[in-house]
């Protein structure tokens, strides 16, 4: 027996250092050697240079930077600024962590961030809460700014950014002072969340024409909208309306025009009114409230037809196409391959009042059809007062089965 079990611990030892050996895919820091670098290996506060030049690359000809690990300090952030000058693409991946480690805030830029880095056109950081002030202050070529969850957003953080067109911070309550001043090029902003504006957030803005927001009516400081867009508009949730209606603070609590801008109600519904197809039936009838489907298809089945239709026409509507959300017409039929035996089909859809960038969370909405080839499963017959009698049955089974092996058990200890 110890020689067998000794032969067995040894085939695991061998086992084991067989797996060691084998190739992994490890992460890897990387130089594509055209300007891009990625940062995939965790470093701590204060060492993203090193990491960074470590890829052998010329950090003036550094145009794009995908940090996915790691903590960034505020050494680190000042590092990218003062140093990838030609810099136009940052993502910081939620994966990584950014910190304020000035003031000790955890997901927050300092202050000054990237101030004047005049090559940067698109930042991407979903962990961000907080930024600091005039964090992106003149970053004149900036097209696009993805902080989804940012609440506050500091003192003239935006300010001068000329590329700007359009911007969304859905969880942001609190925007400060200059925030997004003299951004001459801004069109639309998106503040759905937002319960304060400060000074000057958005004077000298002068193509500024349309402006989202939720269910708050936010207090204004002074100048807020000072010389923006003659002609602007506002949408509100149909729900809230009334309120920005009354609100007396720009001098009228009875117009429809709310500092300047004339206001309109967005719808609020998520839901689909109807779901057909061309094959199969869906399992279980159609309800707008309820969001999960199957369909039962013929083997030979190449493709389906499916068609959803919303219950507001202002709803916006997605399908997913292999992981991404492609946006589809309301009442448009759609075709999907077949290609497996199990297809999953999703549709998403959300309210005009709310913002497309909170993918996935509420008040985002989802049909799913799960199509299987083949007939359906065959469903259990004993169900209700049936069911509950066979139950009793086993239990009833199971006690004398019990007390017989106690019966046997006693004779069995007498007889020794």
């Amino acid at each position: 027996m110890k020689k067998h079990t000794t032969k067995i611990l040894a085939m695991l030892i061998a086992l084991v250092l067989l797996l060691a050996l084998l190739p992994t895919a490890a992460l890897a820091d990387s130089y594509d050697g055209a300007g891009g670098v990625t940062i995939d290996t965790a470093f701590t506060t204060e060492s993203l240079s090193t990491a960074v030049l470590a890829q052998q690359a010329n950090p003036l000809l550094i145009t794009s930077l995908d940090i996915s690990a790691g903590e960034l300090g505020n050494v680190d952030i000042y590092w990218i600024r003062d140093n990838l000058t030609n810099l136009a693409s940052l993502r910081i991946r939620d994966t990584a962590t950014v910190r304020d480690t000035l003031l000790l805030r955890d997901n927050s830029l300092p202050r000054y961030a990237f101030m004047n880095l005049s090559s940067l056109a698109h930042v991407e950081i979903p962990s961000l809460t907080n930024i600091g002030v005039n964090a992106f202050t003149n970053c004149t070529s900036l097209l696009d700014a993805h902080m989804i969850n940012v609440q506050m957003i500091g003192y003239g953080t935006f300010e001068g950014c000329d590329a700007l067109t359009s911007v969304g911070f859905p969880k942001a309550t609190v925007v400060f002072e200059r925030v997004f001043r003299s951004c001459d090029a801004l069109v639309s902003v998106e503040l759905i969340a937002v319960e304060s504006i400060g000074n000057n957030a958005f004077r000298d803005c002068t193509v500024l024409t349309a402006l989202k927001l939720g269910t708050n009516v936010p207090t204004l400081g002074t100048d807020v909208f000072l010389n923006t867009a003659v002609t602007k508009t506002a949408g509100v949730p149909e729900s809230v309306l009334s309120a920005f209606v009354a609100d007396t603070t720009d001098g009228n609590g009875t117009d429809n025009v709310w500092h300047g801008w004339t206001l309109y109600g967005m719808n609020e519904d998520n839901t689909l009114a109807s779901l057909t197809t061309n094959i199969g039936t869906l399992l279980p009838t159609f309800d707008s409230g309820v969001g999960l489907y199957d369909i039962y298809v013929d083997e030979g089945a190449a493709t389906i037809i499916v068609t959803p239709t919303a219950t507001s026409p202002k709803t916006l509507l997605f399908r997913n196409n292999s992981g991404f959300a492609q946006p589809i017409v309301s009442g448009v039929a759609q075709a999907f391959n077949l290609d497996t035996d199990v297809t999953v089909i999703t549709f998403m859809l959300f309210p005009e009042s709310g913002s497309t960038q909170l993918f996935g969370t509420p008040p985002w909405n989802e049909y799913e059809i799960t199509v299987t080839k083949g007939d359906p499963p065959i469903e259990n017959p004993d169900t209700g007062d049936n069911q509950n009698l066979l139950w009793i049955y086993l239990c009833a089974g199971a006690v004398l089965c019990a007390a017989a092996a106690i019966v046997l058990l006693k004779k069995r200890s007498k007889q020794l």
